[in-house]
C-alpha cells in the first residue's frame, strides 16, 4: 500500500504533462527547417493559415499566424521548405510547427522524379528511338486533328492548312486535353485514327500552352506508348516551344506550336505552283530530247535498206506530230494540275502520271527502233556476204560476149563474129579474131 501511495502522490495533471511535452519539444527543436508536401490547407477567416506537411505516411501539422504572414501563396500538392519552431498544441494533444518563413521547392511534389524514372524506362525500351519514327508524306490527301473543340488551337491549325493546301481533307477528333476524362478520351481518339489509317495520311495531336499540371496528361505512359505505336505519322504540338512532354519524344515529329504543326503537315500551294511551272519546262525538254533521239535513229535506218524506207518514214512522221503537239499538251496538263490544288488528288500526282506515260511511250519507241535497226543491219550483213561470194566467183571466170551481151560458147561462133568483148569481174575489153 505504501508503494501505491507513493505512486498516487506523483500524479500529474494533464496541463503539467502537456507543458512538459511542450518544453521538451521546444528545447529539442528550438528552430528548424522542414521539407514536405502541403496538404489539408485552410485559409482561416482570422487570417491564420493551417496546413499539413506530408511525406509518404508521415504528417506534421503547421500554422502560420497572420502576425508573421508568408511572402508566398500556398497550394496543396506543392513541396515546401518551412522554417519555424516546433511546439505542441495542448488543446488537441498534438505537436506542430509554427512557420515563420517558407520557400517552394516544386509545384508537383515527387512527380518530377517519377516522370524522369518513366522517361528512362521508356527510353530503354526503345520507344523514343529515331529508327521507329515514320516520315511524313510530302503531299498528304487527308490530315487528322486531335485537340479540344474549344479554344484557338483548332481554329489556328485548320486555318493554316486550308490557306496553304486547300485540296487536303481534314478529319477532326474532339478530345479533352486536361482533366479526369482526358486520358481515356485521348486514347480513344488515337485508336480511332488507327482504325482509319487507310484514309488518313498524317495526324496532329495538339493543345495550347499551360502550366505543367495542365500538360501533365501528355506525360501519361499509356498515351505515350499509343503515340509511339501509331500506324500513321503523328506530329505532337503540346503547349509552347519551351514545354516538353513524353508524347513529344514518342511522336514522329515535334512542333513548337500548333500552327507550326500545320505547316509541317501541309505543303505550300504557291511553292507547288512554282514547282509545276518548273516541271513543265523539264518535261517538255525531256520529251523533245527523247523523241528527237529516236527520230534521228529511225532516219539513219533509211541508209541501210530501201525496204524500210516507207515504214520508217511513216513512223518518223508520227513522232514529228507528237513532238509538234507536245508543248501544248504539257501546258494543258500543268494547268489542270494547278487547278487540282482545289481537289482531293494532288497536282504533283497528276503531273507524275503524265510523266510516267511519256516515259512509257519513249521506252516503247526505243524498243521498236532498236529492233528495226538490228533487223536492217542483219539484212545488210547477209547481202554483204552474198556479194563477197559472188566477187570470188567472178574473179575466177572470164566471159566472151557479142555486142548484144550474148554469151559465146564455141570457137566457130567466135570466128564468125569477128569482133567480141572479153568480160572480167572488174570490167570488159574489146577484141577481134585474128587468124
Amino acid at each position: 500500500m505504501k508503494k501505491m501511495s507513493e505512486k498516487i502522490s506523483n500524479v500529474k495533471s494533464v496541463k503539467e504533462v502537456s507543458l512538459e511535452i511542450k518544453n521538451l519539444l521546444e528545447n529539442a527543436y528550438p528552430y528548424v527547417w522542414i521539407r514536405g508536401e502541403i496538404g489539408s490547407l485552410t485559409n482561416h477567416s482570422s487570417g491564420h493559415k493551417y496546413f499539413a506537411l506530408k511525406e509518404e505516411d508521415c504528417v506534421i501539422n503547421a500554422v502560420n499566424f497572420k502576425t508573421k504572414p508568408l511572402t508566398i501563396d500556398l497550394k496543396e500538392g506543392e513541396i515546401l521548405e518551412c522554417y519555424g519552431k516546433i511546439t505542441s498544441y495542448s488543446g488537441r494533444s498534438n505537436y506542430q510547427i509554427i512557420v515563420y518563413e517558407a520557400r517552394k521547392i516544386s509545384q508537383i511534389g515527387n512527380i518530377l522524379q517519377q516522370l524522369e524514372e518513366l522517361k528512362k524506362k521508356l527510353a530503354l525500351e526503345g520507344i523514343f528511338e529515331l529508327s521507329r519514327k515514320k516520315p511524313l508524306p510530302k503531299f498528304p490527301s487527308t490530315i487528322a486533328i486531335l485537340t479540344s473543340p474549344t479554344g484557338a488551337v483548332l481554329h489556328d491549325i485548320m486555318h493554316r492548312i486550308t490557306d496553304r493546301y486547300p485540296c487536303c481533307k481534314i478529319y477532326f477528333f474532339p478530345i479533352p486535353v486536361q482533366g479526369n476524362d482526358a486520358e481515356s478520351a485521348i486514347l480513344a481518339g488515337l485508336e480511332k485514327v488507327n482504325e482509319m489509317s487507310e484514309k488518313i495520311d498524317i495526324a496532329i495531336l495538339a493543345r495550347g500552352g499551360g502550366s505543367m499540371e495542365d500538360l501533365w496528361v501528355f506525360n501519361n505512359e499509356a498515351i505515350t506508348r499509343q503515340v509511339a505505336n501509331m500506324k500513321v505519322p503523328i506530329i505532337s504540338a503540346i503547349g509552347h516551344e519551351t514545354d516538353t512532354t513524353l508524347v513529344d519524344f514518342a511522336a514522329d515529329l515535334r512542333a513548337p506550336t500548333p500552327t507550326a504543326a500545320a505547316e509541317m503537315a501541309s505543303p505550300d500551294k504557291n511553292e507547288i505552283k512554282n514547282l509545276l511551272t518548273t516541271r513543265q519546262g523539264h518535261l517538255a525538254n525531256f520529251a523533245i530530247e527523247k523523241t528527237k533521239k529516236y527520230k534521228d535513229l529511225l532516219d539513219s535506218m533509211k541508209d541501210y535498206n530501201y525496204l524500210y524506207i516507207n515504214a520508217i518514214g511513216h513512223f518518223s512522221q508520227k513522232i514529228d506530230n507528237i513532238l509538234l503537239n507536245f508543248t501544248t499538251i504539257a501546258k494543258e496538263k500543268t494547268s489542270k494540275a494547278k487547278i487540282a490544288l482545289g481537289t482531293l488528288e494532288t497536282p504533283i500526282q497528276l503531273l507524275e502520271k503524265f510523266v510516267q506515260k511519256i516515259t512509257e511511250f519513249s521506252n516503247i519507241t526505243e524498243t521498236i527502233s532498236q529492233i528495226r535497226l538490228q533487223t536492217a543491219k542483219e539484212m545488210i550483213e547477209q547481202q554483204r556476204l552474198f556479194m563477197a561470194e559472188k566477187e570470188v566467183e567472178l574473179k575466177e571466170k572470164i566471159l566472151i560476149v557479142d555486142n548484144s551481151k550474148k554469151k559465146i560458147t564455141n570457137a566457130a561462133d567466135l570466128r564468125a563474129l569477128g569482133h567480141f568483148a572479153v568480160q572480167f569481174f572488174d570490167g570488159s575489153v574489146q577484141a577481134k579474131v585474128d587468124e
